[in-house]
């Protein structure tokens, strides 16, 4: 099993704060616990939320939960949010057919 990691940096655009949240590995539950204090930190320190998930190993519903979450958290708090997904071609055809197109799409 491989770890997960966030890197994160922050920026000032046209007077907003923007951080750009990257996450990589395996966006697992086990691994989630371990980034997801920094993820609400950057949330509440920011008013642009970008997140980007790229050489994803493994990725599960707890993942996805979480995006909605903080894409949730974003709406109800005036924040603007953009997602970037890069998925290896397994694990996007594998969202298209449990019924998340929606995520692959990134229009949520």
């Amino acid at each position: 099993m491989n770890d997960i990691f966030l890197k994160t940096d922050s920026e000032n655009i046209h007077d907003k704060k923007t951080v750009k949240m990257q996450i990589k590995g395996d966006v697992i539950l086990q691994n989630l616990n371990s980034i997801f204090p920094e993820i609400i930190a950057n949330i509440d320190k920011h008013d642009n939320i970008h997140l980007i998930l790229n050489e994803i190993t493994e990725l599960d519903l707890s993942a996805i939960q979480l995006i909605y979450s903080i894409k949730k958290t974003c709406d109800s708090n005036n924040k603007k949010f953009e997602l970037v997904l890069e998925l290896p071609e397994e694990i996007e055809l594998l969202l298209k057919n449990s019924g998340f197109e929606k995520i692959v799409n990134t229009n949520i």
